[in-house]
């Protein structure tokens, strides 16, 4: 898997971020509610500025794990793919909806984020 997994893994994470940011709450989310708008179809590109990353890397409390990061917030997280944060490398608060959108999104890309890390850790 290359850097296009990646730029689809920051698709998937942006769009559960989005409908949180826009006030559906994570019970809802998983229930299946959405924010609804009406746009012209277009290329995604990374709105929000959150990179995810799986890196050839170490074992951190035995977990595989992905880096999540956001440099203008100085966010850098290392987070296991029960959406855990096993690290926080500048010890930066973590909004809950962000924290939430994690969760989402690590239970509805648990197998792909395996997939990844086993890929690159061959």
């Amino acid at each position: 898997m290359t850097n296009k997994t990646d730029k689809e893994l920051e698709k998937k994470f942006e769009i559960i971020f989005f409908h949180l940011e826009k006030g559906v709450t994570k019970k809802q989310y998983l229930a299946g509610l959405r924010y609804e708008i009406f746009s012209q179809v277009k290329e995604w590109k990374n709105n929000y500025g959150y990179k995810l990353n799986i890196y050839k890397d170490h074992l951190i409390n035995n977990k595989e794990h992905f880096h999540f990061d956001k440099k203008s917030d100085n966010i850098s997280l290392k987070i296991d793919f029960d959406g855990n944060i096993l690290e926080n490398l500048n010890n930066s608060l973590i909004p809950n909806k962000i924290k939430d959108s994690i969760e989402i999104f690590c239970r509805n890309n648990k197998n792909l984020l395996i997939n990844k890390w086993n890929i690159m850790n061959q």
